[in-house]
Formats: structure tokens, C-alpha cells, sequence
């Protein structure tokens, strides 16, 4: 009988990929070769770990999905898109610590056919392409620019089919996604996975306008949540949006905390087609709850530890 792993365990493994520990070697190889962390990197606190733990986890459960239905015929192509992607790398604030950000630990996996990372910083794009280059990368499409402008071409850039098969990651920290602009992609294949850093508020805007309606303000409501109706509550309208355009959750609501369980966001998993009694399923419901219940203070020990910078949690 196989012994299930813990969600400590669980959270280990997926930052021995996240810090580089998987026997790649890429960290080392940008560094050697003049492309390490710089200060054009994006830097965050330890929390930032929970998050990639979360997407890492679920493109290994996406990946063996989609590419074993790929060999049967039933995909034509495996695309991951993401929309505000950075410059590959993630320093972890207050640490000597970097860590693989999302478009790298999608594009060294190599099951992808195609990995779109779109940044609004010139800088971060550029500076991407050299590293990939570097590497020995080939399926990364690095695109600068407003994600909302650029998402809804790229149905046609990208030769989507409706047997193509998609996972959207949305992580803008601080910048507004504009859904009306990702129906185009939602329609453009019966086949997308779609995860979300819930991160930015529009109940500012929503207050605004509950004191004074003005045309700009609910225009801008409605780009972002195109079913708003004045008086609604915006948070439910974006759910509702989702369930109609991007599938069922997986779980509830995965909760990311900083030091002392602050709640820093929380991540939306959202699927097309899925079976509700499916092992992954399961699986991924249990890891985003014990994340819920940790905070950045934990995983950067964690990280610590498959480091070997520290012996135990105490």
C-alpha cells in the first residue's frame, strides 16, 4: 500500500522544483552565465512560495492529464498562457533565496507545445528571452504588453483549435484583468483549465459607484466583470462569470497568508471537464486546504530545510 504524503511533504516537494533542487541546475546555469538575479527581477515576500507551490502542483496534474489524452489523439496541441509572466525568476524578499517563477517552471517541464508569458515591463520580457535563449528553451513566446489587449488575439497567434488544450494563469499583482477581453479565448477551445491570484479588489470601485454613479466608473466595473449590475455584490458576479465561462472550482477558494496568517489572496482553480470523484480532484482539493492553514513563515523554512540551510521546522 502506498503511504500517502502529508501536505508538509507535500509542499516540500514542490519547493525542491520551485528553488531549483530537482536536478536541473538552472539557477546556477543563468548565474554562470551573466543571466542570475538582478534587480529587474521581481521580489516578493515568502508567501509567493504558496502560490507557485499551488500552480507547480497542479501543472504536474494538468501535464500527465493532458499529454497522455495528446498521445491518444484527443489534443492536438498543450498551450500554457500566461498573462502577466515577468522576467522568469522570483526573488523571495528579505532572503538570499530565488526561485523559478511561473513561466519558467511551465516551459522547463517541456510538455508544453507552447508557453506565453505576456508583461507589461519591456525589461521583464527581454530579459526572459535571454534566459530562455540561455537555456536552450524553444517553446516560450514572450510577448510585452497589456495582457488585456493581447489575450484576445491570441486565439489566432496561437492556432487554437477546439481540441486544443489551455491553462490560463492569471497572477497580476496589483494590475486589473479585464474579463470581458478573455471570453474570445474561453470560446476559442472546449478544453481550458483556468487559475487566478485573487488578488485585486474591486469593491473601491463598487463603493464608488454606490455613492455616485458615474459613466467611467461602471464602464471600467464592466470591463472587468462584464455580468456587473449595479447594486450586485462584485465578488459574486465575478464567480458566477467564471462558472459560466471558464468551468467548475476545484475546491474552495485556496487561501495564500503571509507571516501570522494574514491573508494576503487567495487562488481560484477553475475546469472545463472533470469527473467530481476523480483522484486529482481530491488530491488537489486537500492540498490547497492545508495551504490555507500555513503561511509564508512556513514555507520559507520549509524551503530552508530541502535546501539544507536548516535541520528541522524548530
Amino acid at each position: 500500500m502506498v503511504e500517502l504524503k502529508s501536505g508538509e511533504e507535500k509542499l516540500e516537494d514542490q519547493l525542491r522544483v520551485i528553488g531549483d533542487l530537482n536536478g536541473k541546475n538552472i539557477l546556477n546555469l543563468l548565474s554562470e552565465r551573466g543571466l542570475g538575479t538582478c534587480n529587474q527581477d521581481n521580489e516578493y515576500g515568502p508567501h509567493t512560495l504558496l502560490k507557485l507551490a499551488y500552480l507547480n502542483y497542479y501543472l504536474g496534474v494538468f501535464l500527465r492529464i493532458a499529454s497522455s489524452r495528446k498521445k491518444l489523439g484527443q489534443f492536438d496541441k498543450i498551450i500554457f498562457i500566461d498573462a502577466f509572466g515577468g522576467s522568469g525568476l522570483v526573488k523571495i524578499e528579505d532572503t538570499k533565496y530565488a526561485v523559478l517563477g511561473s513561466t519558467l517552471l511551465a516551459a522547463t517541464d517541456g510538455r508544453f507545445d507552447e508557453v506565453v508569458s505576456i508583461d507589461l515591463n519591456p525589461r521583464h520580457t527581454e530579459l526572459l528571452k535571454k534566459r530562455c535563449i540561455s537555456l536552450g528553451i524553444r517553446n516560450v513566446r514572450a510577448i510585452d504588453g497589456d495582457a488585456n489587449q493581447i489575450i484576445p488575439n491570441l486565439p489566432v497567434q496561437l492556432g487554437l483549435t477546439r481540441n486544443s488544450i489551455v491553462l490560463l494563469f492569471i497572477d497580476p499583482e496589483g494590475m486589473e484583468p479585464e474579463f470581458s477581453n478573455f471570453i474570445p479565448l474561453s470560446q476559442s477551445t472546449e478544453h481550458i483549465d483556468f487559475m487566478l491570484n485573487y488578488t485585486w479588489g474591486v469593491n473601491r470601485l463598487s463603493g464608488r459607484i454606490a455613492k455616485s454613479l458615474k459613466d467611467a466608473d461602471l464602464s471600467k466595473m464592466k470591463k472587468m466583470i462584464p455580468n456587473y449590475e449595479v447594486g450586485s455584490n462584485p465578488d459574486q458576479k465575478l464567480l458566477e462569470f467564471f462558472e459560466n465561462y471558464f468551468g467548475k472550482p476545484v475546491g474552495h477558494l485556496t487561501e495564500v497568508h503571509s507571516v501570522g496568517l494574514k491573508l494576503k489572496y487567495s487562488m481560484v482553480l477553475r475546469v472545463r471537464q472533470t469527473l467530481g470523484g476523480s483522484s486529482w480532484v481530491n488530491a488537489m482539493k486537500e492540498f490547497g486546504e492545508y495551504l490555507s492553514t500555513t503561511d509564508g513563515e512556513k514555507a520559507l523554512t520549509a524551503l530552508r530545510i530541502v535546501k539544507g540551510d536548516q535541520d528541522t521546522f524548530f
